[in-house]
């Protein structure tokens, strides 16, 4: 989640004098599969304060893709901001290209939100998201699957034990992966 805010302004004399802002939230998430070669690329909107003319604008998004694959589907039609606490949604799906036993790519995919307004020149935000890494060499696979490369899937909880950590229970306690809550054993 990321906040965005759309600023309306006129210049005169070489004075610049807002003339409204729009303040957002910005979730936007990927996803993908071991066994799939589609990445779905996903964008909420939500105005949750704003004043002047930034309230009469809508936004719109184009979905781009670099890297080994092809964009299947993309939508983020035109939407206006108002009225508050509203969301403006976007999706986006891309194939990969490297279908070939032994292919290896990656996708990087960004949606440009583009803020239209009147008179107002347009104005673009760019959002990009994790690079996917897409293959069809993964031993004991026939199908191509895509992931984020950098992403660990969480180890096996384990619990082990070698004096009483609770003292008054004489239990251990054993803690879930990347926690540093306690978890009864």
């Amino acid at each position: 989640m990321s906040a965005l805010t759309y600023t309306t302004y006129v210049t005169r004399n070489g004075v610049d004098t807002v003339t409204g802002k729009a303040d957002l939230l910005a979730i936007d998430y990927s996803y993908g599969n071991t066994g799939i070669g589609t990445i779905g690329h996903q964008i909420e909107l939500s105005m949750y304060q704003g004043w002047g003319d930034a309230l009469k604008a809508s936004v719109n998004g184009q979905a781009t893709m670099s890297g080994s694959c092809t964009r299947e589907s993309a939508s983020f039609p035109a939407q206006t901001l108002a009225p508050m606490n509203s969301w403006k949604t976007g999706e986006s799906f891309f194939d990969t290209t490297a279908t070939n036993p032994g292919d290896i790519g990656t996708c990087r995919t960004t949606w440009y939100l583009t803020f239209t307004n009147g008179t107002y020149e347009p104005a673009v935000a760019p959002y990009s998201l994790n690079e996917f890494r897409c293959d069809n060499a993964t031993a004991g696979r026939a199908s191509v699957g895509c992931v984020v490369p950098w992403y660990a899937s969480a180890p096996p909880r384990e619990a082990s034990c070698r004096s009483p950590s609770r003292p008054s229970t004489g239990r251990c306690r054993r803690r879930g992966p990347r926690s540093n809550v306690a978890l009864p054993v």
